[in-house]
Parts: structure tokens; sequence; C-alpha cells
């Protein structure tokens, strides 16, 4: 029951398609800011339109979206479904009964596996998305109040609008990590990630489960004959095999777009945007 001082979000119900045009522009005119700040942050929160602690104001939103032709629920923030620890997977293969994980050695040196049954995802999420993870120095002495490298203050007061306006966290472009190696010299950037999320809120644990692909490190023997030369190609038949005894699972951009053979749609701007839509699609499972 939503009642007491209790924070609310306002949720996006699942669409074929996030039409970002026609919600940025709604949302503009709902919270008085200007359309292309509200598209920011539709790419930086997706279908997490609102949190506010004023519940009259999360349902005149929610009215607002349904005049609109958008359908949408409103729940407190300590309901929110959290997502489960990620395990990593670096081998498996598939049966028509279930995941098979190889799990390393078991007794006597023997490969140990975990059979994972299908129909123990019975309500699921599959993720695929790649995104660029760096990291780059900064040199020089301390920064004053002045734009420094990846960051501008007008970058800042936009957030801040944002963040005032909706409730929900600004967060802002991929910005590069401030270290340095222990010589001193600028971190190597480590290039493009390919990451595939298979997760279920119930039904294997209580808490949930949560795996996990590296599409770098995983190995793709389970193809045989059909292993590619490239990663990509190799992670996206992986894709389209989870997803076809996954068919009722729900997907992210990434996942339709493996599913659909193209390439296409599987890039994000950044690890922040993956989660953000990984986040808001957990909540309508």
């Amino acid at each position: 029951m939503l009642e007491g001082k209790e924070t609310f979000c306002v949720i996006l119900r699942r669409a074929d398609s996030f039409p970002f045009q026609e919600l940025a522009a709604l949302l503009s005119g709902a919270f008085g800011v200007p359309v292309h700040d509200a598209a920011a942050g539709l790419r930086r929160n997706w279908g997490l339109l609102l949190k506010t602690d004023e519940l009259g104001r999360a349902k005149g939103l929610s009215q607002r979206l349904a005049v609109a032709g958008f359908d949408s629920f409103i729940i407190a923030a300590s309901e929110l479904r959290q997502l489960p620890p990620l395990k990593n997977i670096r081998k498996a293969s598939f049966s028509e009964r279930g995941l098979i994980i190889e799990t390393g050695l078991g007794p006597a040196g023997c490969a140990g596996q975990a059979e994972i049954p299908w129909g123990s995802f019975a309500s699921a999420l599959v993720c695929a998305g790649s995104f660029i993870e760096e990291e780059v120095s900064i040199s020089g002495g301390a920064q004053g109040p002045q734009d420094g490298p990846g960051i501008k203050i007008s970058d800042i007061v936009k957030s801040a609008a944002f963040t005032i306006a909706t409730g929900m966290p600004s967060l802002g472009k991929l910005k590069p990590g401030q270290k340095k190696d222990k010589g001193g010299a600028p971190a190597k950037r480590q290039g493009l990630s390919h990451y595939l999320d298979i997760i279920s809120p119930g039904g294997l644990s209580p808490g949930g489960v949560a795996f996990r692909v590296c599409g770098e490190s995983f190995d793709y023997s389970y193809l045989g004959g059909g292993k590619e030369y490239s990663s990509l190609l190799n992670f996206g038949k992986l894709a389209r095999d989870v997803l076809s005894f996954l068919p009722q699972a729900v997907k992210n951009r990434g996942a339709v777009a493996l599913g659909n053979g193209t390439g296409a749609g599987i890039r994000y701007a950044g690890k922040d945007e993956y989660e953000a839509e990984r986040f808001w699609l957990l909540q309508l499972l």
C-alpha cells in the first residue's frame, strides 16, 4: 500500500519501441525543462520517468501519460526490484533441458557442470549491450571551477535542473576515469566491451539470479564448426541461442537487435545508459 512519507516512482510499461521524441516532448511540458534536456534524461533513466515524495505529483504525471496514450504505473521506491548479484559465465552450452554452465574442476579433477533448467526462468530478462570502457588520466594541477576535460559547467547546471525537476539522477555522459598507472602515464583505453545478462528475479533462489557473459572472455567452443574468427559474431550467435530457449523473455534494445540478426542498436553511450535500461526493464517482470 502506497502511503506515508514514501518516495514514489512513475514507471513506463513496456513498449515495442521506446518513443523518445514523444516522451521527451511530454516530459518537457510536464517538468518545465527544455526538450533536449528531457530527451537526455530519458537516455539516462529510460522508463523510470519520475521520482518524488509527492504522491499527487506522481499521479498527475501518470494521468498525463495516459491521456497521451502511454501506460504507466506508480510504485514505492522501497518496492523497486533490485538486480541479483551477477555471476560471470566463462563457458557454457545449451540443451533442450537447460543452460549448462561449466563450473571448473570438480571431484577427482573432473570438469564440473551445473544445469539450470529453462523452466527456472519463469520470468526472465535478457539484456545485451556494447559500450566503451576506458580510463584516461588528467595531468596538471588542481582544477578550479572552470570547464575541465570531459565536463563543462553548463552541463552541471543542466544536470542539476533535470534532477530538481524529475527527482532522478542525471548521470551525464560517460566520463573518463581520472586515473594513472603506477608509472604516472595515462591509463590505456580498454576498448569496446560486449555483455549479455540473463536475469531471473525468482524461481532459482529466493533473491533471484543473474548470469553474465563477457563477450571477449567467453569460450565459444560450444559453437563447434559454426565458430567464427570474430568474437562479436560469436557473441551474436550466443545471444540468439539464449533467446531461442527463452522466447518469452523481456528483452532490452540490444537483445532485440541481436535477435533480429543485426548489430544496429546494440551500442550504448556507456555503462550507465545500459544499466539504467536494464533496471527499468527489471521492474516490468
